[in-house]
């Protein structure tokens, strides 16, 4: 795996926006008075559902016919957006019976869930220093989590089904994007619209109170805002595509405690909120795991990313000329 400049430019893209959707689902929730995250969640996948759609229709962008008609496709799409479900709607329910602190400690483990994923699958060659990277991310984004901890064994299962659904949605992201060939812009026209749909239906379970009249108004009343959050969920899940294709699942979920380390770093120098020598001491450990991370990403060898690109291998030494003697 080399981190090309592409592959550059796609983590620095896929953090900012992530953080700046963080930003302003706060907002939203906070000052404009919608505390629907489900909904927010379903607002991004629509956005990107509408411009892919646009773009799609209008010929700015082609989608391969055969793409649409191939059943590992869509089978892969729709355990897709179950997981993409899943992972929503557990971790809104682990609130009810976990701490947040302790919840930021649980979803620290998903970059290890994922590298356990892509080994089991064949889709990532083991290496120390790649599992020693990670590890140190992981660990340090549990030190700078740490906080008062309520514990359930509900909750804990709860979130633990989360966890492992957001890493198996990376994970077969990472296969559907490489395995079958897509594109991102084929990826995002095809996956947003059932992710979407399994998103809606959360809310219509979960979140009704997000449907009614009064929560709708508040829509209304402020278009630009949530036109914005549509738009940037489009761009994010764009950028969260382009991730994968140029690196891989991993690298995906190790930008996370980065992006949290930006986001708490933003919060700092424009809001003035307090950072405990704690927390400093465990985004520092983070950032050190992040620093070797991709050391080993630019000087590693021999990574696969994927079975298609063993298969591929394959497939070239079978038809080599065989010289006669």
């Amino acid at each position: 795996l080399q981190m090309r400049p592409a592959a550059i430019l796609a983590c620095t893209l896929q953090m900012a926006t992530g953080a700046s959707f963080i930003f302003l689902n706060e907002r939203i929730m906070n000052a404009v008075g919608y505390p629907f995250p489900m909904m927010l969640s379903f607002i991004g996948f629509a956005g990107s559902t509408i411009i892919a759609t646009c773009l799609t229709w209008s010929g700015q962008v082609q989608v391969r016919q055969a793409t649409l008609v191939a059943s590992d496709v869509w089978i892969r799409i729709v355990l897709l957006s179950v997981f993409v479900t899943s992972s929503v709607v557990s971790g809104m329910a682990a609130y009810l019976y976990l701490s947040i602190s302790f919840i930021q400690m649980l979803k620290a483990t998903t970059p290890v869930m994922t590298m356990g994923f892509l080994l089991a699958f064949n889709m990532l060659t083991f290496k120390c220093a790649q599992v020693g990277s990670t590890l140190t991310i992981v660990i340090g984004a549990i030190i700078s989590s740490r906080g008062e901890i309520g514990l359930s064994t509900i909750g804990v299962m709860i979130m633990l089904v989360s966890c492992l659904s957001e890493a198996l949605r990376c994970v077969l992201t990472q296969a559907l994007l490489k395995g079958t060939k897509l594109s991102i812009m084929e990826g995002l026209y095809l996956m947003s619209p059932p992710c979407a749909a399994a998103t809606l239906i959360s809310v219509g379970v979960f979140e009704t109170e997000a449907l009614s009249s009064d929560s709708m108004s508040v829509i209304a009343s402020n278009p630009v805002v949530f036109t914005v959050a549509g738009s940037l969920g489009f761009v994010q899940h764009l950028c969260t595509l382009w991730v994968v294709q140029s690196t891989n699942a991993l690298t995906l979920k190790i930008l996370g405690p980065l992006r949290s380390i930006m986001v708490v770093g933003v919060s700092v120098l424009c809001y003035g909120e307090s950072l405990s020598s704690l927390k400093g001491w465990g985004y520092a450990i983070s950032l050190c795991g992040l620093f070797w991370y991709n050391i080993v990403s630019l000087y590693g060898e021999g990574e696969k990313n994927t079975m298609a690109e063993v298969v591929k291998e394959e497939e070239i030494q079978m038809v080599k000329p065989t010289v006669i003697k």
